[in-house]
């Protein structure tokens, strides 16, 4: 619902998440008042570089920082074709712009540009984050193909497996 992009050091990129979990749309420097606040359910950090450390400072901080290992997934290219199924099964919407909706908002419009000159843009981690959340949704069965059936409850194992 929102898109925030820098190159910042250590301490900012903290403040900046923070402030982020507070309300995902303040991307600014000075918090806005007339912001009610859209607080966000979890923060999902790529767990390389510095994400490891962030995410210890976020839950020191009481924000729900979760890892992503992207290693896990191959690279930025390949996660792209891992979430390609749900992009194309209409499940992931771009936001417009009230009263009519017919044109995007404009992280939308910033998103939508990325996506379709992937991999040859000037940064490849708008995408990159974009499949981080997609992926972590998809694992997590929050997401569902339209083509596939729906599990109101995962199938039970009943035959016992063994472990080696």
């Amino acid at each position: 619902m929102g898109l925030w992009r820098g190159r910042v050091g250590y301490e900012e990129l903290r403040k900046k998440a923070k402030r982020l979990h507070f309300d995902y749309r303040d991307t600014g420097e000075e918090r806005n008042p007339a912001f009610k606040g859209r607080e966000i359910g979890l923060c999902l950090v790529e767990a390389t570089g510095f994400g490891d450390q962030l995410i210890k400072d976020l839950r020191k901080a009481q924000v729900i920082a979760i890892p992503f290992i992207p290693q896990k997934y191959g690279d930025k290219t390949r996660r792209a074709h891992l979430v390609c199924p749900i992009i194309e099964g209409g499940i992931v919407w771009l936001p417009a712009q009230p009263p009519h909706y017919k044109d995007l908002k404009p992280f939308a419009q910033e998103l939508e540009r990325y996506a379709t000159i992937f991999p040859k843009s000037d940064s490849r981690d708008v995408i990159d984050t974009m499949t981080q959340a997609l992926i972590h949704l998809n694992n997590g069965f929050h997401l569902n193909h339209p083509h596939d059936p729906f599990w109101d409850d995962p199938p039970v194992i009943k035959k016992p497996v063994k472990v080696y």
